[in-house]
């Protein structure tokens, strides 16, 4: 795994995650469910950055938004995916491969590209 606390982690049963590059996990409360599938390379970053003061560097700006990044149950996630702060991925949704996640993602729904939008919804 790579930078980020894992005590903010939480695993459940039956779920993977790539340990062949490594994944960045947010410093805040990063909910895992069962079942899923966490594919290499993928990124869960829980913050922005604040650039509304233009006389201020911004790497001097405050932190912007913090929010939470949940994984439902049953979810696959494919190598090289970015999820973004406040995204929830709801139970049995596919996110392609080098997919941006800005938004949440609906029951059993299959979303991708940059930025990633609904693709179709899975077979019944």
């Amino acid at each position: 795994m790579g930078r980020g606390n894992r005590d903010h982690v939480l695993y459940l049963q039956m779920t993977y995650l790539s340990a062949r590059d490594a994944n960045s996990i947010s410093d805040k409360e990063f909910g895992v469910g069962a079942h899923c599938l966490i594919a290499s390379g993928c990124r869960f970053i829980d913050h922005d950055h604040c650039y509304s003061d233009r006389a201020t560097p911004i790497a001097s700006q405050s932190s912007g938004t913090e929010a939470k990044i949940v994984l439902e149950e049953d979810v696959w996630i494919g190598a090289n995916v970015i999820v973004l702060n406040g995204v929830t991925i709801h139970r049995g949704a596919i996110i392609a491969a080098g997919s941006v996640l800005t938004k949440s993602v609906g029951l059993f729904e299959i979303w991708g590209g940059a930025p990633a939008k609904k693709l179709k919804d899975r077979p019944q």
